[in-house]
């Protein structure tokens, strides 16, 4: 008969792991290494916790797997947590001598997850005033990723620059380096508005990418019609509104002239076919009147001549 003499054991007492913060919660993070050497319900472990740190963590008391019961977030306040996960056979009688302990502590790994992004959306709104003197530098983009190391680090790329002026030298007017900061590389003296499309992408892999628009606008103070970014827009909007109000009142007068023109075309067109029908049909109705004709005039001259040969056949018969 089997005396309940061992306590369960741990193949170690302590176990460092490490996993990434998108790791599945219905997947076991871990399975406890444990044995107990008596036999039977002497030899059968229990798990449970002991403490179960600042998350909730599920045990199976029966295999020793260990599940998280919410989806990490290595952005939250907890990256790693210690867990005391107490051992126990069911050998009779239950004591402390039938106890026995180990330790887990999980770290989480960051993943690339978040996406760059601007902070200050006033900078999406630039007003510069051309009566002040120049400076080169407009701004220092205030931006973040709420990921660690590469994953959270930040290129900039200046995709595009438009405008409402045309210049011969629009695309190097506007330099951005490495650290987020935006140059131009010259004065303008004229009222005018730029949009400028920047790529946020983050070291990490895959990297993330957002594209962000600064508007910048070139006014007057001493002109209330251009003394604020809100005024420029307003105003160059109202432009473009008004020509493209007249380019759609063109495009449609040009539309129905085109319209109108293709419908003479076709009226004209079956006009002709209808005439060209008719004299055909004209033409075909007297040549059956000609060939009517000729048939009886030809049937009138065999007559004609048959009554003749009669007549002379006759006379020479009386002269006889």
């Amino acid at each position: 008969l089997d005396v309940n003499d061992n306590i369960p054991r741990c193949l170690t007492n302590y176990n460092r792991i490490l996993i990434p913060e998108n790791f599945p919660i219905d997947k076991p993070i871990i399975k406890i290494n444990a044995s107990d050497s008596d036999n039977g319900i002497n030899g059968t472990i229990n798990y449970k916790f002991r403490t179960n740190s600042t998350w909730l963590f599920d045990i199976n008391n029966l295999t020793g797997e260990i599940y998280s019961k919410e989806l990490f977030d290595y952005e939250s306040e907890y990256k790693n947590f210690l867990l005391i996960i107490d051992l126990e056979d069911n050998g009779y009688p239950i004591k402390n001598q039938n106890k026995n302990s180990c330790q887990i502590e999980i770290f989480l790994e960051d993943i690339n997850d978040n996406y760059p992004e601007l902070i200050n959306h006033e900078q999406t709104k630039i007003f510069i005033d051309i009566n002040k003197s120049y400076e080169n530098e407009i701004l220092l983009l205030n931006v973040t990723d709420k990921d660690s190391e590469l994953n959270g680090k930040i290129k900039y790329n200046l995709q595009s620059i438009e405008s409402n002026i045309n210049l011969n030298n629009n695309q190097t007017l506007f330099y951005l380096n490495q650290y987020g900061n935006l140059f131009i590389t010259y004065k303008i003296n004229q009222i005018c508005l730029f949009k400028l499309k920047i790529l946020l992408e983050d070291y990490g892999y895959p990297s993330k990418q957002t594209l962000i628009e600064i508007n910048i606008a070139f006014g007057n103070s001493f002109d209330s019609q251009y003394s604020s970014f809100d005024k420029i827009e307003k105003f160059f909007h109202n432009k473009s509104s008004s020509t493209n109000y007249f380019a759609f009142i063109f495009g449609l007068t040009v539309l129905i002239i085109t319209f109108l023109f293709l419908i003479s075309i076709m009226i004209i067109s079956i006009f002709i076919r209808q005439q060209h029908q008719r004299h055909k049909a004209s033409i075909i109705s007297r040549n059956k009147l000609l060939c009517s004709s000729s048939q009886q005039l030809t049937t009138s001259d065999s007559t004609v001549a048959s009554n003749i040969t009669s007549s002379s056949i006759e006379h020479q018969q009386v002269i006889r």
